[in-house]
């Protein structure tokens, strides 16, 4: 099965991670609209344009099934997109608990004004929305050091006992958060999985391959893939 997988940068790249491992019989096309980031920052008109053209260039090259590793796409347009789309779609948004444990969203502008960021709010949860910190992690992408002095302090400002990493981003820091401060950390990417496992038929020869909007970045990418593979 050929699935095409998305994200303005590397973040998504947590997702497709996640889908080699539990998948690994299948093909895989990840696109990075890295031309036009940050997603999380923008307005939603912005972010619709971008996904559907990003969608259907995915669909013309094959993809039997979509994968949004954007939280700020799966939080606001995952269900018109299943509408509007034949193939599976399967995204991930924030993964939170509130009524169970002190719960911090971490998320985008964007997905805070998320219908479902929204209803974890009225549950109890805090949000922590910094459009800065998408574009640090980019920029840092190999040495988090710098990420992780400007946002630990932010974090332990809330005294969570759980961290919602409600963006695909964030889960480069999951180590560090967790090595740091004693908490839960839910990033959704395993309960994306779980969307596409009943529609996955497997049945080609594993690959992954990289599609830029902008700069090439193919190398970069699969050093970072390998890693999140790893991780664990």
């Amino acid at each position: 099965m050929h699935i095409g997988v998305t994200d303005s940068g590397i973040g998504g790249l947590a997702l497709l991670a996640e889908l080699v491992k539990k998948f690994p019989d299948n093909r895989f096309t990840y696109y990075s609209d890295n031309r036009y980031a940050p997603y999380g920052s923008r307005n939603i008109d912005y972010l619709r344009r971008r996904v559907y053209s990003v969608c259907d260039e995915l669909i013309g090259r094959g993809a039997q099934a979509i994968a949004l590793g954007c939280n700020t796409a799966g939080s606001n347009l995952a269900s018109e997109l299943r509408a509007s789309y034949a193939l599976p779609v399967a995204a991930v948004s924030p993964e939170a608990y509130p009524e169970k444990e002190k719960t911090l969203v971490m998320c985008t502008p964007l997905t805070a004004l998320s219908r479902g960021v929204k209803e974890y709010v009225a549950r109890g949860a805090a949000v922590y929305a910094d459009p800065a910190l998408v574009p640090l992690i980019e920029r840092h992408r190999f040495d988090l050091t710098p990420v992780t002095e400007y946002v630990l302090p932010k974090i332990e400002e809330y005294a969570p006992e759980a961290v919602s990493l409600g963006c695909t981003h964030y889960v480069y820091l999951a180590g560090h958060i967790s090595s740091a401060i004693s908490v839960k950390l839910y990033d959704g990417c395993a309960r994306a999985a779980k969307e596409l496992a009943p529609l996955v038929c497997g049945g080609e020869r594993g690959s992954v391959s990289f599609v830029f909007s902008g700069e090439n970045e193919s190398e970069a990418y699969g050093i970072l893939l390998r890693r999140l593979i790893s991780r664990d």
